[in-house]
């Protein structure tokens, strides 16, 4: 163990306490993520669900889209600063997404873009400055959108092929939050003629008003039912807190649809009109929610919080907390790091009490199903208690290869690959540094071989790339080394590591013959 320490100690001092911090890979989906996601919409056949979010580039909002089970999410835009993608909604011949945006010059304008992110357009003007939800026509050929100006804001449509604007509310009150009415006749919004935003629904042919509601609360983002009989919308008229509640629009009667202890807002309706989407911050940090149109059979489909599941393992067991997660949203919720955390704490409680058979279920189930990077040093000491064997650890894996040489650490390292499902279980950073031990000593094979098991676990890691490049180079294999060099470069374009394998691709190019991806 002082051997497999020293490596530690010697990388820290080779590399600088810089390279400490910045790991070669960002591996963000096995960390609690601190994002929010926001206003989810509907896909036009109810499949998909597209919302905005900020993950990946926090605090920068971008769009993503997933299943209605909340499983395959994809990053649909890629923006880095600003406030971002905001307010998506998918049109209803399923092509496109309209949704606004914040960037750079750009202020609150409308953009569209295909519905897998492509072909990205700015459709309003620079000096329309747009603030809430945009609605389709029912033909997906004009948006309706709130544009504010010199009375606050007012309706206006654009055309999808050109662009062009034209004017369909003259209020002088602002009005905002646009839905269409399922017959193309009505549009509801909010409207700000009361003081306190209300929703009124104009009649698009003869022009008349009604109000819908009538309280001293902030009832705002309206959206039909299915059926246009009810209008959706959240309001904190019971409460200091936003619930989402349905009106009917003939007899005016409320009905809340959500109990939340913190806010649910901005509702939509399935195509079907069987299921509602809403983003709610009931975990903590906004997810997005899936329930029926009564607002029953809850499910939270993003940003999860781990404690509702571990609290369910107490109160009624594993194998019932497990069956009743969705897969999806387990497979989600498996990927935490705090999970074990709080998993692991909840093996010591059962420990102490003296429920062995339990405690050994829930570190089991660590084992096999939570992903972590150092697996699974933290449950050594637990497996101990119950005088049962633990896996191997990351840092005994270390010193077993010390010990007794990499190519038997090779066939451990596959075996445990095999058993864990492919799971990634040892810490990025420090197989680097013990690759990079034996490099220092010039043993680049070695140095090679681990560094090859590193790339299966993290096979996105420019430094492991680099590092191959430095040691097939040592070990005066040019054209890999090139190879190598040339895929870091490729991935990294901001750190030390990428600046370096860009002046070794130039310096080495000239000198081999096959520049091919390794």
């Amino acid at each position: 163990m002082k051997n497999y320490i020293y490596i530690i100690l010697l990388g820290m001092l080779a590399f600088g306490w810089n390279s400490c911090k910045e790991t070669s890979n960002t591996l963000t989906k096995y960390t609690v993520p601190e994002y929010w996601d926001y206003q989810p919409s509907w896909s036009h056949d109810g499949k998909k669900i597209v919302f905005a979010s900020t993950r990946n580039s926090h605090p920068t909002q971008n769009l993503f889209r997933m299943n209605a089970d909340g499983s395959d999410i994809q990053q649909l835009t890629f923006l880095k600063e600003g406030w971002g993608n905001s307010f998506p909604v998918c049109s209803p011949d399923g092509t496109k997404i309209a949704f606004i945006s914040d960037q750079g010059d750009v202020i609150r304008s409308l953009f569209m873009m295909n519905s897998d992110g492509s072909d990205i357009r700015m459709l309003s003007q620079e000096e329309d400055v747009l603030s809430t939800q945009v609605v389709f026509s029912l033909d997906s050929q004009l948006i309706y959108a709130e544009v504010q100006n010199e009375n606050g804001s007012d309706i206006y449509n654009f055309h999808v092929k050109t662009g062009e604007k034209s004017q369909v509310t003259y209020f002088d009150w602002g009005v905002g939050n646009p839905s269409l009415h399922p017959n193309g006749k009505l549009l509801a919004f909010n409207s700000g003629r009361y003081g306190n935003p209300e929703i009124e629904v104009l009649n698009l042919e003869t022009g008349t008003l009604e109000r819908i509601t009538e309280s001293w609360s902030d009832d705002g983002a309206p959206v039909w039912s299915a059926d246009g009989k009810h209008i959706y919308f959240y309001s904190n008229k019971d409460e200091p807190k936003y619930e989402i509640y349905r009106i009917e629009v003939a007899t005016k009667k409320w009905q809340r649809i959500t109990d939340s202890p913190n806010w649910d807002l901005e509702a939509r309706v399935s195509p079907d009109g069987k299921h509602l989407t809403f983003h709610s911050s009931r975990i903590g940090r906004n997810s997005i929610v899936v329930t029926d149109s009564e607002g029953n059979n809850r499910q939270t489909l993003t940003n999860l919080e781990v404690t509702p599941f571990v609290d369910l393992i107490k109160e009624d067991g594993l194998e019932t907390a497990i069956a009743m997660y969705p897969k999806a949203i387990l497979d989600s919720l498996n990927t935490h790091y705090v999970l074990e955390e709080e998993l692991i704490g909840l093996a010591d409680e059962l420990i102490k009490t003296k429920k062995n058979t339990e405690a050994k279920e829930v570190l089991d189930y660590i084992r096999n199903h939570v992903v972590t990077e150092n697996f699974p040093d933290m449950t050594i000491e637990q497996y101990q208690k119950l005088n049962v064997e633990a896996p191997l650890s990351q840092s005994q894996f270390f010193q077993l290869v010390l010990d007794e040489g990499v190519e038997k650490g090779r066939t451990v390292f596959d075996e445990l690959r095999e058993n864990y499902k492919n799971r990634i279980f040892f810490n990025d950073y420090e197989m680097l540094m013990l690759a990079y031990w034996y490099h220092f000593l010039g043993n680049y094979k070695s140095s090679i071989d681990l560094l090859h098991m590193n790339l299966e676990l993290y096979p996105q890691s420019y430094q492991t790339y680099h590092d191959l490049g430095q040691s097939h180079e040592a070990y005066g294999e040019l054209e890999t080394a090139f190879k190598y060099y040339k895929k870091a470069s490729e991935l990294d374009t901001i750190s030390w590591y990428g600046t370096h394998a860009r002046s070794k691709v130039e310096e080495l190019g000239a000198r081999v013959d096959d520049k091919s991806e390794p």
